[in-house]
């Protein structure tokens, strides 16, 4: 009996050194280390999503410290952290996350992203061939398309991170006002991340009960609450310089339902062949609720809408369509 506190102790030390045995396989690749790429790197490494996540960036110096830094967190994490400013260390990965991008001050951000991907994503499927993609870099719903173009690779296996980080904030804001945690509240938000978003508030439950049941007199704020949630990351860029943990661990929950293959509905930049709402069958990518599994976008969820939130999406569908057309690819 005098041993009892010691054996509990060693049962401890033993069951913590099995979580190894638990932890995923896979490498999860994460290109470009600024402040949204290693807030992913952190997130993936915490929540022991994969065997290993390698981190790429041009920057040497800043590779090798956000590198150092989180090996030194090996302690207390079950993920292998490797990096490089080579693609080469990508090789073999499961998941590739690309949040590469220019300067967000620098004139025609677009076409200089363009331009890195032609770089960077021929290279990385040549070295992950059997990979799915994850695109972060904005215009996300935009990039995404160039992504899937560059690539070659089937449009199932190519998403982005679209509206996830915007339906959190609409989830939050709606808990706030009816004074309940945000995971009792289930909503989402389609469209272009930031630019154009289109909230499915006929969608909107609380513990099960639509939201409509439980606060009638909450579409009267719709506009002022709409431009709250558009307005969330100029406020957060005015206040800390930019936007990393929110999106982190949006796009963390992607990984997660990838990677485990949860079936998870989350809202993705995804391929949509024109518009069920339109005529328009044009190849065009947007944020829509998907059915997520081990090989990408499994389906898109046909969502209950009003009329005007079709005529939105619609609208959405051109601009996007505009959008492709202006990267050249």
């Amino acid at each position: 009996m005098a041993n009892q506190p010691e054996d509990k102790m060693a049962r401890a030390i033993f069951r913590r050194g099995d979580l190894h045995e638990t932890t995923p396989p896979g490498k999860v690749a994460v290109i470009g280390c600024g402040h949204v790429g290693a807030a992913i790197a952190y997130a993936l490494c915490i929540e022991n999503l994969c065997s290993e996540v390698a981190l790429v960036d041009v920057d040497e110096k800043k590779l090798q410290g956000e590198l150092t830094d989180l090996q030194h967190a090996a302690a207390w994490a079950e993920t292998c952290i490797s990096g490089d400013t080579s693609l080469d260390v990508t090789k073999g990965s499961k998941l590739c996350v690309v949040t590469a991008t220019a300067p967000h001050d620098e004139d025609n951000l677009l076409e200089k992203n363009v331009a890195i991907f032609k770089e960077l994503i021929p290279q990385l499927v040549q070295l992950c061939p059997n990979c799915l993609l994850l695109v972060v870099t904005n215009p996300v719903e935009t990039m995404t398309y160039v992504a899937w173009k560059l690539s070659g690779l089937p449009e199932s296996r190519v998403l982005g991170a679209g509206t996830v980080l915007d339906s959190a904030r609409f989830r939050w804001g709606l808990a706030r006002r009816l004074g309940v945690h945000p995971s009792a509240v289930r909503a989402g938000v389609s469209g272009a991340h930031e630019d154009i978003l289109v909230f499915n508030w006929c969608g909107v439950h609380v513990s099960g009960t639509p939201l409509l049941a439980v606060k009638k007199d909450i579409c009267k704020e719709e506009n002022t609450f709409t431009n709250e949630i558009k307005q969330a990351s100029k406020d957060i860029v005015s206040g800390k310089g930019y936007v990393s943990w929110g999106v982190a661990l949006g796009v963390a929950a992607i990984c997660r339902a990838l990677l485990l293959n949860t079936l998870e509905i989350l809202p993705v930049a995804t391929y949509v062949k024109g518009c069920r709402h339109s005529s328009d069958r044009s190849d065009v990518f947007l944020s829509m609720a998907s059915v997520l599994c081990e090989n990408g976008v499994h389906s898109v969820v046909k969502s209950q809408l009003t009329t005007n939130e079709r005529y939105a999406i619609i609208d959405v569908a051109k601009q996007q369509l505009s959008a492709q057309a202006d990267t050249g690819v």
